[in-house]
């Protein structure tokens, strides 16, 4: 069997690096060829990260993601039309048996599988709440169309992910696969040993990150304990400088430090005590699964696909993202409570190893592709 994967982005992290996985965890033997979309960039980590000879062809054409607006969504398909047309001539043309979509953001592939006519696996990472919506409402008929559609097979990162998109699209979704991504080794972490307690967030600075919340939240526990805090966040996005001029005006710059996104996040562990994810909305979290894999306790949104497998108070601390006073009362929580702290480490370090998550991941991925 031929199979074709449509990457939504040229990057190589979050839902890429799952993609990644999937390309590189596929025996040669079980397939005959593999071809790979991604979109056109002037970064394009992500073919970096497949392994040499799995590749057969890949293609860089001109496609956009769309996103929660209506205008800005139409836009993008009318603009996606050259390549979901010449999508559609790749899969007569090479064969495919199987097209590989990822992401709900990815338009161009999904509509580009669904007129192929050929067998879809669609694997969403997005997760609509009442936080957030992934897509206009304007489009929910066409989504409906293609989810419920018996050729496309869907992937959902969690059953609270999956419930998300049956109530956004108003449906029972039957033909579908929960899949827990997979976690990648942190090498060269060390344990964290600084006399200053630091709290740590990873990841894109963005609105839906609760980023705002988090900063407000730990300028009280400056002001509250006697303790020496700090707070790092490693990432970068279009929040960047309202994060800047919020923590100038609150008055802790020097208890804040903030550092550009590189690929040696093992840096980042090693210089936190507790991992901090207070999103509005978070399909998985895969940084949170890094983190308990290191023994890092970590404070979550009940809105992660992570929250239906990990206790709250025992494996993690669950926190609404609407409550600041949550948030602050968990983090106080957190600094205070040492023994806690070292338990919920050890226990969620527990949960980890018994999830098994990359075996499980590849095995399921096969089970889809070849319906076992």
């Amino acid at each position: 069997m031929n199979i074709l994967y449509i990457s939504h982005s040229s990057l190589a992290t979050g839902s890429e690096s799952v993609l990644i996985s999937t390309i590189n965890g596929i025996e040669k033997k079980d397939i005959d060829n593999q071809y790979l979309v991604i979109p056109y960039s002037k970064t394009n980590n992500f073919s970096k990260q497949i392994t040499k000879g799995r590749i057969l062809k890949q293609y860089i054409l001109p496609f956009k993601s769309i996103g929660n607006k209506t205008v800005k969504s139409i836009c993008c398909l009318i603009y996606n039309l050259y390549s979901i047309l010449f999508i559609c001539s790749i899969v007569k043309k090479k064969n495919i048996g199987l097209v590989y979509v990822n992401t709900s953001a990815n338009i161009a592939g999904a509509v580009a599988a669904w007129i192929s006519g050929r067998k879809v696996v669609w694997h969403i990472h997005e997760q609509p709440n009442r936080n957030t919506s992934v897509i206009p409402s304007s489009f929910q008929v066409l989504y409906r169309a293609m989810f419920l559609n018996n050729r496309f097979k869907m992937v959902f990162t969690s059953r609270k992910a999956l419930a998300g998109w049956e109530k956004e699209l108003n449906c029972k979704i039957e033909n579908y696969t929960i899949i827990n991504p997979p976690t990648k080794e942190i090498i060269g972490y060390t344990k964290h040993q600084a006399d200053i307690f630091t709290y740590g967030y990873i990841g894109t600075l963005v609105e839906s990150k609760n980023l705002i919340t988090l900063i407000e939240c730990f300028e009280k526990i400056v002001r509250y304990s006697e303790k020496k805090t700090r707070l790092l966040i490693f990432g970068s996005g279009p929040l960047l400088s309202e994060i800047q001029e919020t923590v100038k005006q609150l008055d802790i710059s020097q208890y804040v430090e903030i550092k550009d996104f590189n690929s040696d996040v093992s840096s980042f562990y090693s210089s936190i005590d507790v991992l901090v994810q207070p999103s509005y909305n978070e399909s998985w979290g895969m940084v949170i699964i890094e983190a308990i894999s290191l023994q890092i306790p970590a404070i979550i949104t009940k809105e992660s696909g992570v929250a239906d497998i990990l206790t709250d108070n025992t494996e993690c601390l669950l926190i609404d993202p609407c409550s600041k006073t949550e948030l602050f009362e968990k983090m106080k929580l957190i600094l205070e409570d040492q023994p806690l702290r070292e338990s919920i480490g050890r226990n969620a370090y527990r949960k980890y190893k018994e999830m098994n998550l990359t075996n499980s991941f590849k095995n399921s991925v096969y089970k889809i592709i070849y319906d076992k």
